[in-house]
């Protein structure tokens, strides 16, 4: 009996074990199945058919044809009017008194025929009660070097010595004569005698007055001291009478209605040498760069200069109607600094002593000391004469390199002045008139030496140095 229940035991704990087994079989195979992906019954996509409008309610309206307007009368394009200049004449004014016009009581006198007005200033005692007004044909005024317009203010009241008048000019016939904006550069200027016959001479450009220029009434004022005419004692008969007469100049003071370099519009002045070096290229500024390589002829011995002309289309960008927007001399956009070697000079006005060859002060700058600024690609800065060699020059903050004036060349100078400057790298180069091939091919030209005034105008043209072609 033990034996047999034992056995039942056994085939019932089997059997449990079975169960269980089924169970987890069934299980896994549920689990399994639930991770395994779905499949669709259908494997072709279906087309995408994008859903309908939202229909909005209708307003009644109607069609409108728009009308042809008609075109606006702007008036006619602006046209720059013929200038008007003043003949030649000669006309006596009286002038109002000088207490009066003080108080603001009456107006400055016209000249009859002429643009001009004057008023008296300066004291009550010895100011001026009548002038004699003289204009200059065009023939006389070109041949002065004006391009304005030329007068001629005499006392003729009958007291000696000088006096104060406001003088206004009213350009208004004639401010678009020349373009530039060159209304809004008008100056009054004093111009020696000598300005009628040698212009160019130095110390024959007068000086310039300080100005009032009103650009929008177009009249010029400046106050000016007024001479009388010249009169020589003449005798009552002889030879004598006539030879004095003769001698007698035609006095009074040179007034010249002219422009300067620089006016409310623009600055017209010359560029200045030294690069700026102010406007780089990023990549977020939207700058264009670009680099051209020039071939040069092949040293005879020594390193070769390598000349490239740059373009950077961010150099324009600060650019503006009131600064100098002259463009270099190889186009807009491009620059090339080869170097050059810069005078300074002084007011004539301001030089007058210790020596100096001017005695009257005008307009013209004058070299006061010998000077020079050397502006050449890592090395730059001003120049020390040598003290043993007056034609050897070193820089101030001195790297080696061996500055040398030479005088003989035929460029144009009183001397045939030019320079030579050699780096520590052995390269050479010259300033201005010799032809020199390999590294001596660099050349500018300067300015005069001495005591003349170098070559300048109120047009613009530079008084210092300036590049020049390495080959021409």
């Amino acid at each position: 009996m033990r034996t047999g229940g034992g056995s039942r035991f056994i085939s019932r704990r089997y059997a449990v074990m079975r169960a269980w087994q089924k169970v987890a079989a069934a299980t896994i195979v549920v689990v399994v199945a639930s991770l395994l992906p779905v499949i669709s019954a259908e494997a072709k996509p279906q087309p995408y058919r994008p859903g309908s409008a939202q229909k909005e309610p209708l307003v009644a309206g109607r069609t409108y044809t728009p009308q042809a307007l008609a075109r606006p009368q702007t008036g006619q394009p602006f046209r720059v009017p013929a200038p008007v200049w003043p003949g030649r004449s000669s006309v006596d004014v009286v002038l109002p008194s000088v207490m009066l016009r003080a108080l603001g009581v009456g107006a400055p006198a016209q000249v009859s025929g002429l643009p001009v007005s004057i008023d008296p200033v300066g004291p009550v005692v010895g100011a001026v009660g009548r002038v004699r007004v003289e204009s200059y044909d065009r023939v006389a005024t070109a041949k002065a070097g004006v391009e304005g317009l030329l007068l001629r203010v005499s006392r003729v009241d009958g007291v000696a010595g000088k006096g104060g008048a406001r003088v206004s000019v009213d350009y208004g016939g004639f401010r678009g004569a020349f373009g530039g904006d060159w209304a809004s550069r008008l100056r009054l200027r004093v111009l020696p005698e000598c300005a009628l016959t040698s212009p160019a001479r130095p110390g024959c450009q007068g000086r310039e007055l300080p100005t009032d220029n009103d650009v929008t009434a177009g009249t010029a004022t400046a106050v000016v001291n007024v001479a009388s005419p010249i009169t020589a004692p003449v005798a009552a008969f002889g030879p004598m009478a006539r030879s004095e007469a003769a001698a007698a100049g035609p006095g009074g003071t040179l007034v010249a209605l002219s422009a300067g370099s620089s006016g409310g519009g623009g600055d017209y002045a010359a560029t200045s040498l030294a690069p700026s070096a102010t406007w780089n290229g990023g990549s977020n500024s939207g700058g264009f760069g670009w680099s051209y390589p020039l071939r040069v002829p092949p040293s005879l011995g020594g390193p070769t200069p390598a000349i490239s002309l740059g373009y950077s289309s961010s150099g324009v960008d600060g650019r503006m109607a009131s600064t100098n927007n002259q463009p270099s001399w190889i186009g807009e956009g491009f620059d090339w600094q080869p170097g050059a070697i810069e005078r300074r000079y002084n007011g004539c006005a301001e030089d007058m002593g210790s020596g100096a060859n001017n005695t009257v002060k005008t307009g013209d700058q004058c070299w006061e000391t010998d000077n020079a600024s050397l502006s050449l690609s890592g090395h730059a800065g001003e120049l020390i004469k040598d003290g043993a060699n007056p034609n050897r020059w070193h820089l101030r903050n001195d790297d080696g390199t061996f500055v040398e004036r030479r005088t003989g060349a035929s460029n144009g100078d009183n001397d045939g002045e030019w320079w030579v400057a050699t780096t520590t790298a052995a390269a050479s180069f010259t300033r201005p008139g010799r032809r020199t091939m390999a590294a001596r091919s660099t050349r500018w030209r300067s300015g005069r030496r001495g005591t003349e005034r170098p070559r300048s105008s109120v047009s613009g043209r530079s008084r210092t140095s300036r590049a020049r072609s390495p080959f021409g």
